[in-house]
């Protein structure tokens, strides 16, 4: 085997100094000589991108372990001191079903697809098990505090009809900004981690399609396209924060207990205080998340285009 791989390396040599990069490329990828073998069915990139993604993971919430901890026990107390510990759980409890049968589901197939069970194919689905389900704990840490920090902008909307006074509904969303900054902050590592991973899986899936075969990506599939989601749930508290202004322009001065001018000075005040999820001082939203995944997709049709075409 190594001297076969040594062998074709040279001949790639050899064509990419003749500038024959067509050849370059086809003798490597040819079927002479592959990371798998004819009959498995495993990838090899994107197991590998899995495996090091949970690493970094890791890495990153083990490095912000005391900022994660200290954010998750304030949401807690404020969302027992505004009573809205019992919907936040129960929100919580949905998607953690989900996460559940998405990481079971990729683990299951896997493990369909092994068909002699080896060693080889034993060692893969370890690998895929382990990697996947710190990458699903990841993800549900970063849905679980997205409830949280989306309960808290609408608890502020709650307490517009019992507080009254422009002074301490300032005081509440400055404390409210505070809570949701201070979260954005310690998540940011992991969530800046699950998005690398959905863009490099992405595009690493179109080689494993080119040399695995397509059902043998499934899985990876599972645990790629579950990420989107992730993200989206978090860019869903700036999209909260976006909407209190104009739903507060549409009430009645008697309805909140604020004046027309108070009213306004503290729309003005919310509008110009941009709070939401930050991604390394970058407001992240929805829209910006759909447009991460376009272009994610633009670029792996192009890759998938150039690399079908040899």
């Amino acid at each position: 085997m190594l001297l076969s791989f040594l062998s074709l390396l040279s001949s790639s040599i050899n064509a990419a100094r003749s500038r024959d990069w067509h050849f370059a490329i086809m003798s490597v990828a040819s079927k002479d000589f592959k990371f798998g073998s004819e009959d498995s069915l495993t990838p090899f990139c994107t197991d590998m991108l899995i495996a090091a993604a949970a690493l970094v993971v890791l890495a990153a919430c083990g490095a912000h372990c005391q900022e994660l901890s200290e954010s998750k026990a304030a949401l807690k107390r404020y969302a027992h001191e505004k009573g809205f510990a019992l919907q936040w759980q129960q929100a919580s409890r949905r998607d953690c079903w989900f996460v559940f049968l998405a990481w079971f589901g990729s683990v299951a197939i896997r493990a369909c697809l092994a068909g002699n069970w080896q060693r080889r194919e034993l060692i893969h689905l370890a690998l895929l098990t382990v990697s996947s389900s710190a990458l699903a704990g990841a993800g549900f840490l970063v849905i679980h505090i997205s409830h949280g920090m989306v309960y808290v902008v609408t608890s502020f909307m709650v307490g517009l009809f019992t507080d009254t006074g422009l002074a301490a509904a300032k005081q509440t969303w400055n404390l409210s900004c505070a809570l949701l900054r201070k979260t954005s902050d310690a998540l940011q590592p992991c969530y800046a981690a699950l998005a690398a991973t959905a863009v490099l899986a992405s595009l690493l899936a179109i080689r494993d399609v080119a040399w695995a075969g397509s059902w043998a990506l499934i899985p990876n599939l599972i645990v790629t396209l579950s990420i989107p989601r992730v993200l989206l749930r978090a860019a869903f508290v700036t999209d909260v924060c976006k909407k209190i202004p104009p739903l507060m322009i549409s009430l009645d001065s008697d309805e909140c207990d604020l004046a027309d001018d108070t009213m306004l000075q503290l729309v003005q005040h919310l509008t110009a205080s941009e709070a939401g999820f930050y991604m390394f001082d970058a407001r992240v939203s929805t829209g910006l998340v759909c447009k991460f995944v376009y272009f994610t997709g633009v670029a792996g049709f192009a890759i998938g285009s150039k690399l079908f075409s040899l």
